[in-house]
């Protein structure tokens, strides 16, 4: 006999994570507009300013709109820690667990780039992961760090 899977899954799992979870914002690609202080390369699909002071030579501008919400953050992945003399050194992935809801999920697949503790995270491929028993309700999205442009 398979033992009856409790009803109340859903409330228990958004009170857990509620309790220690931390604000993470997902953004998507709201607008692009054009650079208003140069011209579009039709080739190129970029400025013909490579270096216009105000797009940076890629003529697009892209607005973000941010989506926020409240997920348990895990930083680094148990087998890829590397400790060092100093402590343990952070590989730059994270995992964020929250709630799926279906705009939630909608959003996430989305995401450009995600905010996790002031750093800046992108979707590792595959890497959205949608949970539960008997009925999906947490979506997990693993995450790598951003390179920093120089």
């Amino acid at each position: 006999m398979i033992p009856a899977f409790p009803t109340n899954t859903r409330a228990i799992i958004t009170e857990i994570i509620n309790q220690d979870g931390r604000q993470v914002t997902f953004n998507v690609l709201a607008t692009a507009s054009g650079c208003y202080n140069c011209d579009l390369d039709p080739v190129s699909n970029t400025s013909i300013d490579s270096y216009c002071p105000v797009c940076s030579g890629q003529y697009w501008i892209n607005t973000y709109s941010g989506w926020t919400t409240v997920a348990h953050v895990t930083w680094g992945r148990s087998e890829e820690k590397d400790w060092q003399t100093g402590g343990m050194i952070d590989n730059g992935e994270c995992q964020v667990k929250f709630m799926h809801t279906p705009e939630a999920e909608d959003v996430v697949y989305r995401a450009e780039y995600v905010v996790v503790d002031q750093r800046i995270m992108q979707p590792l491929p595959g890497g959205i992961i949608l949970r539960g028993v008997p009925e999906v309700n947490r979506i997990i999205v693993r995450l790598r760090e951003k390179e920093k442009e120089s």
